[in-house]
């Protein structure tokens, strides 16, 4: 898909750049996803040999600088795409996410949340969230493993759209599974947790308190819930949905399908002053806790040694790095190694990154023949190197090559500073002297 589709827009709108290669293209993600784990003000400077802070890496590869550029103006991911962001990169989303379903069964417990894709430039889809690490960018809607934050669907935030939408559209390959989803309270409501109940799906989430049922509206309003001491717990039965209220450092309300009668645990806090709490929170409260940092865990590995943080004035060339990192993670996780995550990336960029090819230093440089020097009335004799390598035949020559010091017939020079592989020669090839 990628090859055709950058050698599709290759053709029409770059006929000066000569066709690029599914070794050149590997080649390129490979040092794309490089330039995240080593960090350089400038993307040339991987090529660098004036100061000394070039990569061997880079500067070993198939790539030129300029080839590197080249291929970066040409990249694209499909054949005919629109102008729109999101059609860019819709086939290769599409065909990605089924894999990620294909590849694994997950487990009983997702995590449903939105991930940042940082994006400055301009973009009718850009979204502005001051209030999140990464304040501006493109918006995710993703669906993870809910502990190993194992990526398993996604779309992106174009048009504004109700909750009950987003979460059925996420959740849908799953329907019928008896799978249980965790939410924060931009996604819980009485009708997304009916919806998704009515599907086989099990929510539990936070709610915000204009969500709830009216009864519970003026029972756990502000004025009466900030006076509860620390641990203090409340619930109610609503239809379907359990709902806990609890006050730790701060009085919040858990909804939950999963029970109709509660049920608890036990938790220690250490208090700022010293010493310790102890308490006992519902089973659902602390269940939401344990279980709703899927999303979490991708954007935290996402961070280490993403791509993403270059600056980019293509916002759809962005994504592509992010289902790229996903793709990375999800092959991590499902590897079940005990390499790290960077062990893992980097021989993945050693894979992905091919070398030029090596000569020997014998076919690099211009060499000539000349006749060996005078030793008296007679000219000095030598032993034919390729004859003496190839027949084992130590025959004596008047000629040398002064830079190889060595000894050769005519033919045999030839064949020594032209044949990349002397060893594949045989003695039909020198016959001819």
């Amino acid at each position: 898909m990628l090859e055709s589709g950058t050698e599709h827009y290759r053709s029409e709108n770059f006929e000066d750049v000569p066709p690029v290669s599914s070794e050149e293209l590997q080649t390129w993600m490979g040092i794309q996803l490089l330039t995240g784990i080593v960090e350089l003000p400038e993307l040339n400077m991987y090529w660098d040999t004036k100061w000394g802070v070039g990569v061997d890496l880079v500067k070993t590869s198939c790539l030129s600088r300029n080839r590197f550029y080249q291929i970066s103006r040409v990249f694209h991911l499909d054949e005919g795409v629109g102008s729109q962001t999101s059609k860019k990169f819709i086939k290769l989303q599409n065909l990605l996410l089924t894999r990620f379903q294909e590849c694994i069964k997950p487990s009983k417990e997702l995590s449903l949340d939105e991930a940042m894709v940082h994006f400055e430039g301009r973009s009718s889809v850009k979204v502005l969230m001051p209030d999140k690490p990464i304040p501006e960018g493109f918006k995710f809607y993703c669906v993870c493993e809910a502990q190993s934050g194992y990526l398993l669907n996604c779309f992106l935030c174009e048009t504004p759209s109700t909750v009950e939408r987003i979460c059925s559209d996420l959740l849908e390959p799953f329907f019928g599974q008896g799978h249980h989803v965790y939410l924060d309270n931009f996604y819980s409501t009485v009708g997304v947790f009916e919806s998704l109940l009515g599907q086989g799906i099990y929510c539990t989430g936070t709610f915000k308190k204009n969500r709830l049922p009216q009864p519970l509206k003026s029972l756990w309003n502000k004025q009466s819930m900030r006076k509860w001491e620390r641990g203090n717990v409340e619930w109610s039965v609503h239809g379907h949905i359990l709902f806990s209220a609890m006050k730790d450092n701060k009085a919040f309300i858990v909804g939950s399908t999963t029970a109709t009668t509660q049920s608890f645990t036990n938790w220690t806090r250490k208090l700022k002053g010293g010493g310790k709490v102890q308490f006992n929170p519902p089973t659902t409260v602390s269940n939401y806790v344990q279980f709703l940092r899927g999303v979490d865990i991708l954007d935290q590995r996402r961070s280490y040694y993403s791509a993403e943080t270059r600056k980019n004035k293509k916002g759809w060339k962005k994504i592509f790095l992010f289902l790229l990192d996903a793709a990375i993670i999800n092959s991590w996780i499902l590897s079940q190694t005990t390499k790290r995550l960077l062990d893992y990336r980097m021989a993945l960029i050693r894979k992905l990154i091919s070398s030029k090819p090596t000569f020997p230093s014998r076919l690099l440089t211009t060499h000539f023949l000349f006749d060996t020097p005078s030793e008296g009335k007679k000219k000095k004799r030598r032993v034919c190197k390729l004859c003496s390598q190839v027949r084992g035949q130590k025959k004596q020559v008047t000629y040398e090559c002064r830079k190889c010091d060595l000894g050769f017939h005519i033919k045999c020079f030839q064949l020594w500073h032209s044949c990349e592989d002397v060893n594949s020669l045989t003695g039909n090839d020198l016959d001819d002297k």
